[in-house]
């Protein structure tokens, strides 16, 4: 097991898209709110790959965000 303090954690959106993320990924996982923490059910490895599958994901979805925006600034300037 694996616990990870997430301090910035203050809601239950907070819980909500940490939850969604470790779902996705097929972990085991407790969300604590009130101590701020994230236990994970697995090795050190599982984890690692499950995060970074995620931070590529978040990426792409950045990126598709940010060329929307753009196609948006270029149609107003013409």
């Amino acid at each position: 097991m694996k616990v990870i303090k997430v301090a910035d954690m203050h809601c239950e959106k907070c819980v909500e898209r940490i939850t969604k993320l470790l779902t996705e990924e097929g972990l085991k996982f407790e969300v604590n709110l009130a101590n701020q923490t994230v236990t994970i059910d697995g090795c050190d490895h599982c984890l690692k790959t499950a995060l970074e599958a995620q931070i590529v994901a978040a990426k792409a979805e950045a990126n598709a965000a940010a060329d929307a925006a753009l196609d948006t600034a270029v149609a107003d300037l013409q």
